[in-house]
């Protein structure tokens, strides 16, 4: 016998002779918007099916942001119900509300066996309400909408560099929370320092059913003149759910001396000069200047034939460093393409539909423009497919990637036949990570 749907472990409890049947739940029903849930899908079956497949859909989680884990977090235990043996499954799944007010999580699914249930099928468990509450009070200045407990840190990869050279300043952020939903801390601005994003990451694991994070952000800082600089401290404003309060985590201030690059020194001020001169020259006496006209004519003759080959020289150096920097450049924007299609692709999952599918579409183009160093615009939807197939990506990853910028033009263009924006945002978004692992290996 088969129950359709369960509505708490009571009423499990009271099933008469049931053979399979399943529940959802989750452990907070009225969680802040960002705040970790864990749904619950359990589902019970007779000892004797126990080596029997029940393949299980989860819900769409419409209204989430539904954070995987690997390995799939599945447990299984016995229980005496009834006088009857069961298996119990638990198929846990962390989620954050993306916006406030009532979310109504449709019912998962359980497969039936064929081998034993003759007309197959599926098995419904109950829907499940949660009602979101919006996060309380004004928020400070700086608050990018993180919700959870968190720590941060920073490291550079040295203190000291010369004009020019790039300094790596990583940046991990961890807690219980949405981390994998954070935007990138904004850093201070200094003058002369130019900033370049690099590929960052996310790693998670799960303790005591809760997810634990860290996000570790990447820059290269580039100073454009010698001298001290104070990097000021980095802050992290979020929403503890725990003390209702609004906190803020910072970086500390640290040193950096940048040093004149090739070439020397900077060169002085004039005043600043004589003194220099004066101070460090030892006297000579003076000499009588020569005469006019006493330069030997032979001397003119062989500086004058040295001035073309130097001024090929000097422009044949200074045309490589405009090709270097031009070529560092592109190297920069291909490291970043990924984190850059991130962050639109997290922007997209909180706009409206419309907007949304246009970030979306978005999102593709500036990455693939960031990965040839193509200026925006010169990417159209045919261009794609061959772009792929000319860096032998497989064709799995291709077809997913075609799919995503099909999904977002259906939605923007077919009336009625969009995807849900958040699940679509997802899938792009792993879409991406998959193809730019396969594009650094191509």
């Amino acid at each position: 016998m088969i129950a359709a749907q369960g509505f708490g472990l009571q009423t499990a409890l009271a099933q008469n002779g049931e053979d399979v049947f399943v529940e959802a739940l989750v452990d907070n029903p009225a969680p802040f918007v960002g705040q970790q849930i864990t749904y619950i899908a359990r589902f019970y079956r007779l000892q004797a099916l126990a080596d029997l497949s029940f393949p299980y859909t989860p819900p769409d989680f419409e209204g989430f942001w539904r954070v995987n884990i690997e390995p799939f977090p599945f447990t299984q235990t016995a229980q005496q119900l009834k006088g009857r043996q069961y298996i119990i499954s638990e198929i846990r799944t962390a989620l954050y509300a993306t916006r406030p007010g009532e979310i109504i999580i449709g019912p998962a699914q359980i497969g039936l066996p064929e081998e034993v249930f003759q007309t197959g099928g599926r098995l419904n468990a109950n829907m499940v309400s949660v009602q979101a509450q919006p996060l309380p009070g004004e928020a400070p200045p700086g608050f990018n909408g993180a919700v959870g407990q968190f720590e941060m840190s920073a490291t550079l990869d040295r203190q000291s560099a010369s004009v020019g050279e790039p300094i790596i300043l990583r940046l991990f952020v961890n807690g219980t929370g949405n981390v994998e939903q954070l935007a990138s801390p904004e850093l201070p601005a200094l003058d002369g320092m130019q900033v370049f994003v690099n590929p960052g990451s996310y790693t998670a694991l799960q303790q005591n059913g809760r997810i634990t994070g860290q996000r570790v952000y990447e820059w290269l800082l580039v100073f454009d003149r010698p001298g001290a600089r104070t990097l000021p401290p980095v802050n992290l404003v979020y929403f503890d759910p725990d003390s209702l309060t609004y906190r803020t985590v910072s970086t500390t201030p640290v040193q950096i001396e940048i040093t004149p690059g090739e070439g020397g020194a900077m060169a002085l001020p004039p005043t600043e000069a004589v003194v220099e001169a004066d101070r460090i020259r030892p006297l000579k006496p003076v000499v009588s200047p020569p005469a006019r006209g006493s330069i030997d004519p032979n001397t003119v003759f062989w500086l004058l034939w040295l001035i073309p080959p130097f001024s090929a020289a000097a422009s044949g150096i200074w045309m490589r460093r405009q090709q270097q920097r031009q070529r560092d450049r592109a190297k920069i924007r291909q490291k970043e393409a990924l984190t850059r299609a991130r962050q639109s692709l997290h922007k997209a999952a909180a706009l409206p539909a419309e907007a949304a599918y246009r970030q979306i579409t978005a999102a593709f183009w500036a990455y693939f423009g960031d990965k040839l160093d193509l200026s925006p615009g010169q990417q159209r939807l045919d261009d794609v497919q061959p772009v792929m197939a000319a860096r032998d990506v497989p064709d799995a990853i291709s077809a997913q990637v075609m799919l995503c910028l099909e999904q977002a033009a259906q939605g923007l263009y077919a009336p009625g036949g969009g995807v849900n924006v958040q699940r679509l945002a997802q899938q792009a978004a792993a879409a991406l990570e998959r193809l730019d692992a396969a594009w650094g290996t191509a």
